[in-house]
């Protein structure tokens, strides 16, 4: 490390608020190097380079609906059957359309030679003999209603894609979605940005790992560790976990050492984050990070994680010893490391991490502008949030959407190392001092956790007659929280978009829908939205909501209108008794064998092989 002229803890940092830090986060860092990596391989990595077609898509006239493939110019047809199905080599069909033929083909399929107009089977009437094979067996003719002009019903060559389009822009976060469209295309290798790497470890006499008694009292387990492991999971990046270290100088400047060699991201849990620069006693970690680099933040304006800071430094070799060689530096890695040392609060660590070490994750993954920060959204609190006198306070409640609005309801005692409070959470409310309380049924900002895992795409439109902003997560990653709190109850992915009443227009990245007419308002309008981070949304089955109640909702749960009522259970039917069964007796090893019992064996033949003689039935 570039270790500089000893500094003290002492140092009274500025304290910076949670978008200040969030900010100078993002300044430090940079994506990493691009490299070339196999297509399926490439899941949730971002692309260093804009994506292009190899040929035109698609790359043969293809039928756009089924029906019956004619040749533009007559109303009737006499059939010659030869059913195409999507992907069959036209080559071997050898089939030739002229004005006295059809042939029938499916969606997809490939329009035989001579046709240039296919006739959907709505338009069709099938025309057949009785007695001669009923009404499975081949037409003998078709009749065609209406007048067919050339193209219609046609894919034609490059009508989706033409060859050299960008299909994929740079910094595109790779789904299935674009795994599948890039492998239309025969693109097996794609140049993306490295993915980073995380080291990770707790520091503390008080630590025991989560699989170890507490023998002593004032022991605690190190779920902090695992609940950030299991975080960086979700999000596919690499964690290197090293352990639990005592709260010795010596011990953490090595691991801290360690860690910096190996990874882009260092992270300390300790308990000494919790506290602010000027309290009482030394602080230990922030010694030995203010000596291996420069410490960029050395405080925060929050309660319970004031002493938060992030340091940047380089890695150093170290030196070779008899028990090996100089240690190794990652290759292509961030210059110059990133460290954190954040909070040991259960409650307050996660979302810590969520709001500053995340979006660090994200720029590195290429992810650019707003996209690398949370989603952050207006509400309605239903209950009075209390105000710290001269810090922000980390508020966790949960939002629903309800009455046409989104609303914040808190999850009870606020206290640090409360998890309870956490575990139903799905966005956390940023109370700014006062000394007061932020009373019932004013607005506030509610920063949904779970969506710092994700990027951003935005949707717009109309909820109770006013423009409502809503943000979908998208890095390759759902956000449940955001869905449950958009929805009703909480959700596993991004699933759908399901809009009613009567919406002006609402843009997504992919395009937009125009105005609602009164017929589509008389049933319930569902449209998938196009991420350009996450691909195509897929629509479940959800329950409807009346025409009425205008909005948005997000998710695989819509909530349930106070109006409908639930189908009748049906009464339960009881079965029949079940016989009795009972098991049939084990055999002795001597009744296991066959029950014949063979002749007696001369014993001239005592030294030929035995055989049984066959069984007689």
């Amino acid at each position: 490390m570039d270790f500089r002229s000893r500094a003290t803890s002492k140092t009274i940092y500025t304290a910076h608020a949670i978008s200040k830090a969030q900010e100078l986060v993002l300044s430090l860092t940079r994506p990493l190097q691009a490299q070339l990596v196999p297509l399926h391989d490439a899941l949730h990595a971002t692309l260093a380079e804009a994506v292009k077609s190899t040929s035109p898509l698609p790359t043969f006239a293809t039928a756009g609906v089924t029906g019956y493939a004619i040749k533009a110019g007559g109303s009737s047809k006499e059939v010659e059957f030869a059913p195409l199905d999507a992907g069959v080599d036209p080559s071997k069909l050898a089939v030739d359309i002229t004005a006295n033929n059809a042939v029938k083909v499916v969606v997809g399929g490939v329009m035989p030679h001579g046709s240039n107009a296919v006739v959907p089977m709505s338009s069709v009437t099938e025309n057949r003999t009785l007695g001669a094979g009923g009404f499975d067996s081949r037409p003998e003719s078709i009749s065609i209603k209406g007048n067919w002009k050339d193209g219609d019903n046609v894919r034609q060559i490059g009508s989706d894609i033409a060859e050299d389009q960008e299909i994929l822009p740079s910094g595109h976060v790779i789904n299935p979605t674009s795994i599948g469209l890039m492998a239309s295309f025969g693109i097996f290798l794609v140049r993306v940005h490295l993915q980073p790497t995380i080291g990770i470890f707790s520091v503390g006499d008080e630590f025991v790992e989560i699989g170890e008694a507490l023998h002593n009292r004032g022991q605690v387990r190190d779920c902090n560790k695992t609940m950030l492991n299991s975080m960086f999971t979700q999000m596919r990046v690499v964690c290197n976990d090293y352990g639990i270290v005592p709260m010795n100088s010596r011990l953490i400047e090595e691991k801290f050492a360690e860690a910096c060699r190996k990874n882009d991201i260092v992270i300390a849990i300790t308990a000494e984050a919790n506290q602010a620069d000027d309290d009482e006693g030394g602080n230990v970690v922030k010694e030995v990070v203010e000596e291996a680099g420069k410490v960029q933040l050395g405080r925060i304006s929050v309660l319970d994680a004031e002493g938060t800071t992030v340091t940047t430094c380089m890695p150093s070799r170290g030196a070779a010893t008899k028990f090996g060689p100089r240690p190794s530096i990652r290759e292509n890695g961030h210059s110059p490391r990133i460290c954190f040392t954040v909070p040991s609060n259960a409650a307050i660590c996660p979302i810590i991490t969520q709001l500053l070490i995340a979006p660090c994750i994200k720029k590195m993954r290429g992810v650019e502008g707003n996209d690398c920060l949370p989603v952050v959204c207006k509400a309605v609190v239903k209950d009075d949030l209390a105000q710290h006198k001269a810090l922000t306070v980390l508020h966790r409640v949960n939002v629903k959407y309800s009455g046409g609005r989104l609303e914040a309801k808190s999850t009870g005692d606020q206290s640090a190392t409360r998890m309870l409070s956490l575990l139903n959470a799905n966005a956390v409310v940023m109370v700014p001092p006062g000394g007061g309380k932020v009373k019932s049924g004013n607005s506030v900002d509610c920063c949904l956790i779970d969506s710092g895992l994700g990027g951003s795409v935005e949707a717009m439109g109309l909820l109770g007659g006013g423009e409502v902003k809503v943000a979908v997560s998208s890095n390759g990653f759902a956000s449940s929280g955001f869905l449950s709190g958009v929805a009703n109850g909480v959700a596993n992915r991004v699933s759908s978009m399901r809009i009613t009443g009567k919406p002006s227009q609402i843009k997504a990245a992919g395009g937009s829908i125009g105005e609602e007419s009164e017929e589509d308002l008389a049933r319930e309008r569902v449209v998938s939205v196009v991420d350009r981070g996450f691909g195509v949304i897929a629509v479940p089955e959800t329950l409807a909501i009346p025409a009425k109640s205008a909005g948005i909702v997000l998710g695989g749960g819509a909530p349930v209108p106070s109006k409908v009522v639930p189908p009748p259970v049906p009464s339960k039917v009881v079965p029949p008794p079940i016989p009795s069964k009972v098991p049939p007796p084990i055999p002795s090893k001597a009744a296991a064998k066959p029950s014949q019992v063979p002749p007696p064996i001369p014993a001239k033949a005592n030294k030929v092989a035995k055989r049984w003689p066959p069984v007689q039935t």
